[in-house]
């Protein structure tokens, strides 16, 4: 799918697609309507880590680290499908988990959309979409969105591999 396009100079496609998916990290103002799982809680996160994409496929990975208001130190994974949506654009899509420091789960769709230099390093938006988790995060609803940047670390023509950073602000009901 993307190797292809990468001949074509549409590499940076498949690095913002990635950064996308840690993120993670964010569009515009988070719009959570949280009161289904409980009283509405404004969270915020910082995050940094490793995004890894599968350029023939726009497959990606995310894990980072970093601390989130209501769980504390946090570890997240990501994991969806970039796609190119223009020459050095692309959108994404996926899953991902966010785990509190006493391990209460928090799950999530994200969707976001981001922009590739000639370096494939990549500046985006993401959104997180709350959707359960275990614990304390058992019935969770509300939504998360910010910005997402990403560092090539290294392209071997199969796998990028980036530095994502991630800032989302949002609410949780919980």
């Amino acid at each position: 799918m993307f190797s292809s396009t990468l001949k074509r100079g549409f590499s940076p496609i498949v690095l913002v697609l990635a950064g996308l998916v840690l993120a993670l990290a964010a569009l515009g103002p988070s719009a959570a309507v949280a009161k289904q799982g409980g009283t509405d809680r404004p969270i915020s996160e910082t995050a940094s880590g490793t995004n890894v994409i599968d350029v023939a496929t726009g497959a990606f990975v995310v894990d980072v680290a970093g601390t989130e208001s209501h769980l504390g130190t946090v570890t997240a994974h990501y994991t969806g499908v970039a796609t190119p949506t223009g020459p050095t654009t692309i959108s994404i899509s996926g899953t991902g988990v966010e785990v509190a420091a006493n391990g209460d789960r928090l799950y999530l769709a994200l969707s976001g959309s981001a922009t590739l230099d000639a370096a494939f390093n990549a500046q985006g938006t993401l959104v997180n979409t709350f959707t359960g988790g275990t614990g304390r995060f058992a019935h969770a609803s509300g939504s998360e969105a910010g910005t997402l940047s990403m560092a090539t670390r290294s392209f071997d023509g199969a796998t990028l591999t980036s530095a994502i950073r991630l800032s989302l602000t949002g609410t949780v009901g919980y």
